[in-house]
């Protein structure tokens, strides 16, 4: 009898799927279940009906639909994510469904009703590159829709995959007017496809002992900055690893939520002179544990365990170090054990940048210096605390507190100079009497001794900015949005806005000022308002800047721009 031939068609394949879900269903399963099944009733299901799509199959959070025209799939998918983002408008943080979405078109080999093959690998990858909110199309998508559909098209390039043989050429697909393809920095998107990547979660504490949570932060903080000396290595920053803290979520989700291959977990536990650390590094993909081992110290060793953890993951990850890498990574920032806790007390207690928090981090570090006076990152971070009063308004003597920025950065430097931090509160301590030069130079010896740190890109970019070197400035801030995809509080996207405008790109500044919205900062912070009005006022938008400098006066009448800015200050005066 003859063999029963495989059956195939060409499919638009669409894989969409929840961000977070895992992170919604442990807050709240019933609740999650219900909005799902209700954005399924009310927008996805009719949608996709609408569309003459079928639905193969859904897994949980999960959907694979097939198309018989990659127009349809395209037009759907659109429509389905702008219908979704206006759903969620009304609704608060912790109850929006936000989908991501992917979608190929190839041959599918068919089993009843289910199809299988490279046609539907590809779509649930591309599913897997997106952000939240987004429709990424393979290029065999786009050269079908291209021209046939209103809709804007981002052009990201060549992308690996796993599983996939080929690079795939990626798509991001938006609803809009331009139809032309514009090529897209990916940098705040995707992870760089062309070096390993991962993420070091917060260390778990066995203590209720509030001195040893700080250990666990101290060591996990501290491997990462060991991690980001390897060159070969791409590490989320610890502000974004920090967002997993005391929660239960899967190596996978990790993965998926940072865009990262690798995932670094691990406990302490102290029992008097002695410490325990278990750690294991885990592929995203799968779950598999990579490497995993046990260390049983005492106290005094901790600083030498980091560096071996650190050539652990790089040995589990075939990374080959040159010297001058294992030279950073031998390097130690001294002080002792009691010392190291103060320095994360005050790591701790500095943000947000209140006075109250800015003073309880100073005394801290003042005690740590009291302790050990040749501790140099205590003396770079007492400089930052004075720097910081100036920075944030918070000074009563600005004058006497620029001088003990500059005092304490120099001694730090004067101890160790091999250490980024003592570099940056030497540059931060520039900014306020607008040494700009010698802020660059700091700032960039610091990048270069950390360059896994995203706060030295940031004030980088800050002060590449305010020294005229504007389109420099928006590479720094970019690099450091990338280090930290999950880091709300930092004041990147505010940069961006201002450096992008002193870059005379006014859309792109206010593209990022309304990001920084979006991903849950301030709405009406006065550096944010004052860029975002200015960039109106350039535009000729002149309706939209009188209504953002009126809610600018209301809330800061007391506020001027920088003295530096004759355009920023004539562009408010315009408003």
């Amino acid at each position: 009898m003859a063999e029963e031939r495989v059956q195939r068609r060409l499919a638009a394949i669409l894989a969409a799927d929840v961000v977070g879900y895992s992170r919604l269903m442990e807050k709240d399963e019933a609740g999650t279940l219900a909005r799902l099944q209700s954005l399924r009733a009310e927008i996805i299901d009719p949608k996709i009906s609408e569309h003459s799509g079928r639905i193969v199959k859904t897994m949980g959070d999960g959907l694979l639909v097939e198309f018989g025209s990659a127009v349809n799939a395209v037009e759907n998918a659109l429509a389905i994510q702008s219908a979704i983002a206006d759903h969620n408008v009304d609704l608060p943080e912790n109850q929006r469904l936000v989908f991501r979405v992917g979608i190929n078109l190839g041959d599918v080999l068919i089993e009843g009703d289910d199809i299988h093959g490279d046609g539907v690998n590809v779509a649930a990858r591309l599913e897997g590159l997106c952000g939240p909110g987004e429709v990424f199309l393979s290029g065999s998508v786009f050269d079908q829709v291209s021209g046939k559909i209103v809709a804007t098209f981002d052009n990201l390039g060549e992308q690996t995959v796993k599983n996939i043989a080929r690079p795939i050429s990626v798509y991001r697909a938006g609803s809009g007017q331009r139809t032309s393809v514009k090529s897209t920095d990916l940098s705040e998107t995707l992870r760089p496809p062309d070096k390993p990547s991962i993420a070091v979660l917060p260390f778990a504490s066995y203590s209720h002992d509030e001195e040893q949570g700080y250990l666990a932060d101290g060591i996990a903080e501290d491997i990462i900055t060991q991690l980001s000396k390897i060159s070969g290595l791409f590490v989320i920053g610890g502000n974004s690893s920090a967002t997993y803290k005391d929660r239960t979520i899967g190596a996978r989700e990790v993965g998926r939520e940072l865009g990262v291959k690798y995932v670094l977990e691990g406990s302490v536990r102290r029992s008097g002179e002695r410490i325990r650390i278990s750690a294991k590094l885990v592929d995203t993909a799968d779950n598999h544990n990579l490497w995993i081992d046990r260390y049983d110290r005492t106290l005094t060793d901790i600083f030498d365990l980091q560096e071996e953890v650190a050539n652990e993951v790089a040995n589990a990850l075939e990374l080959r170090l040159s010297p001058a890498e294992m030279g950073r990574l031998s390097q130690k920032q001294g002080g002792s054990l009691e010392v190291y806790n103060l320095h994360q007390q005050a790591r701790a207690a500095v943000n947000p940048p209140l006075k109250a928090n800015t003073l309880a981090a100073r005394s801290i570090l003042q005690r740590a210096i009291e302790i050990d006076p040749s501790y140099a990152p205590g003396f770079a971070g007492l400089s930052i605390s004075h720097a910081r009063a100036v920075f944030y308004g918070h000074s009563d003597d600005p004058d006497r507190d620029l001088s003990e920025a500059f005092k304490f950065a120099t001694k730090a430097l004067s101890l160790d100079s091999t250490l980024g931090i003592c570099h940056s509160a030497y540059a931060r301590a520039c900014y306020a009497p607008r040494q700009f030069d010698q802020a660059i130079h700091h700032s960039q010896h610091a990048v270069e001794i950390q360059p896994g740190d995203a706060d030295s890109y940031g004030y980088l970019g800050v002060h590449l900015a305010h020294g005229s070197r504007a389109l420099e400035s928006i590479d720094a801030i970019k690099r450091a949005l990338e280090i930290e995809p999950m880091f709300i509080r930092g004041p990147y996207l505010n940069q961006l806005g201002f450096s992008y405008w002193a870059a005379y790109l006014y859309e792109e500044a206010i593209e990022a000022l309304q990001k920084n919205i979006d991903r849950g900062g301030p709405s009406h912070s006065i550096l944010g308002q004052s860029y975002w009005t200015a960039c109106l006022v350039e535009l000729g938008r002149l309706d939209e800047a009188k209504q953002k400098a009126t809610g600018l006066r209301d809330g800061f009448p007391d506020f001027s721009p920088s003295p530096d800015y004759s355009r920023w200050s004539d562009g408010l005066s315009k408003a």
